[in-house]
């Protein structure tokens, strides 16, 4: 048996202390979820910004990435399912703060434009993350129609005249 003056048993209490603290801190650590937004060589130049919406469908009404891609999913219904978009100029690392994990939830990404259009998009379903995980996105062009009889123009009211051309 070996004996251990009281002032240093203190000092060894505190070390175990701090020891399984940090134990405890390295195996509680949320798994980490990375993003990576793939935008094709030919829209690079276009490509301005980019902006990643993380998404959570409601049980009433799910969608998914289809659903986003041609457009059946209600205006409102995609504004209450927002739970986070992040911004960034394009060689920026998005931050993903405060998801919640357990979530099943929709990623869709798209390349800006200077007038915050987008050029290219890409969507991924993502369910709950229980490890680290890599969600890897190819960009794909946004689909633009062209309309018969000229220019068009769109509204925006950083524009001069509160309108601007569109270049289809």
């Amino acid at each position: 048996m070996v004996l251990i003056p009281a002032n240093k048993r203190k000092q060894c209490l505190a070390a175990l202390v701090l020891c399984a603290c940090a134990l405890m801190l390295c195996s509680c650590a949320d798994p980490e979820m990375r993003v990576t937004f793939e935008i094709p060589e030919d829209y690079r130049d276009m490509v301005m910004s980019t902006s990643l919406q993380i998404l959570k469908p409601p049980e009433t009404e799910p969608f998914g990435c289809d659903d986003l891609a041609f457009g059946t999913v209600d205006s409102e219904v995609l504004r209450l399912s927002l739970l986070q978009e992040v911004r960034t100029p394009v060689k920026d690392e998005i931050p993903l703060v405060g998801i919640d994990r357990r979530l099943s939830k929709v990623l869709l990404a798209r390349g800006l434009d200077e007038y915050g259009d987008p050029v290219v998009a890409a969507c991924a379903a993502v369910g709950e993350v229980v490890g680290d995980m890599h969600v890897r996105m190819k960009g794909e062009p946004v689909a633009v129609v062209r309309l018969p009889g000229g220019n068009v123009l769109i509204e925006d009211e950083n524009s001069e005249g509160g309108i601007r051309p569109v270049n289809l």
